[in-house]
């Protein structure tokens, strides 16, 4: 399940993303132009942009190592 909301720092996007059982890596590029990357995680994980930058796209990878 992934989903997208502006609950970050001054309305900044941030995108979230829940596998069970794998582990999660995710990343967006912001309006800011700054990519953001979470590290690896087991089974949630998301990546926020700063200071009320929009999110202009993401993704993620899921791995059971």
């Amino acid at each position: 399940m992934e989903w997208f909301d502006t609950a970050g720092s001054g309305g900044a996007g941030r995108f979230h993303v829940q596998c069970t059982g794998y582990y999660v890596t995710v990343w967006v590029t912001c309006s800011s132009g700054s990519p953001i990357n979470g590290p690896k995680r087991w089974q949630y994980q998301k990546a926020e942009c700063r200071n009320g930058a929009r999110i202009t796209s993401g993704g993620y990878d899921a791995s059971r190592t």
